[in-house]
């Protein structure tokens, strides 16, 4: 009897070892491994957290996880836009306008909700340029409506930046005026230090 009770014994202490060590694997916040990956400049564990946090949204449905989620698909479709991943780029972009459009459903007076939604249709730009005229004019009306909504959020008017950055002069975009849009954001990020504070898109 105290051989078998000490085998049973030692194969309780695994099986709880293993499950406590299973817990702490699956613990990390995916926010904290994008933050890293940024960081680390790793876009592969970028787009694993991306997934990790698509899971977890399709598992409990949560409207938070559902804009970390947005906010991650735009981060790595710039990526892949920016590596010529066009194809790639244009996947993720389809899932990141759907999920906008059910943010701004369920949160129709959220800025950064209209900030991403601008950010997704200056992308459109870049992988359609037939359409640019289009997208550039949808782009300003969701950011003009992100800043009406939210004139002191940095998100908005780093978005703002951008669109001036990114834009053809011919179409309305300046350097100049994108220097100090983004200076704008950057002071608004600052104001807040819980905005700063493991947060990619203020370094970015």
């Amino acid at each position: 009897m105290p051989v078998r009770f000490t085998y049973i014994h030692s194969k309780v202490l695994v099986v709880t070892w293993l499950i406590m060590i299973s817990g702490q694997l699956g613990a990390n916040d995916p926010q904290t491994d994008i933050y890293q990956a940024y960081l680390d400049n790793r876009m592969d564990l970028w787009k694993e957290a991306m997934e990790q946090i698509e899971r977890c949204y399709i598992d409990g449905r949560d409207s938070s996880l559902l804009y970390d989620l947005a906010e991650a698909q735009y981060g790595y479709i710039a990526f892949s836009i920016s590596m010529d991943r066009k194809k790639e780029a244009g996947e993720v972009l389809g899932k990141a306008e759907k999920n906008i459009g059910l943010l701004a459903d369920m949160d129709p007076f959220n800025p950064k909700v209209f900030s991403l939604m601008g950010a997704l249709y200056g992308f459109r730009v870049r992988l359609e340029p037939i359409k640019a005229l289009v997208y550039v004019r949808k782009s300003k009306i969701a950011n003009d409506m992100a800043i009406v909504l939210g004139p002191e959020e940095p998100q908005a008017w780093m978005e703002k930046a951008n669109m001036e950055f990114y834009t053809p002069r011919l179409l309305g975009g300046s350097v100049e005026q994108a220097v100090l849009l983004y200076e704008k954001a950057v002071r608004l990020f600052e104001a807040s230090p819980e905005r700063t504070c493991q947060n990619w898109l203020y370094l970015n």
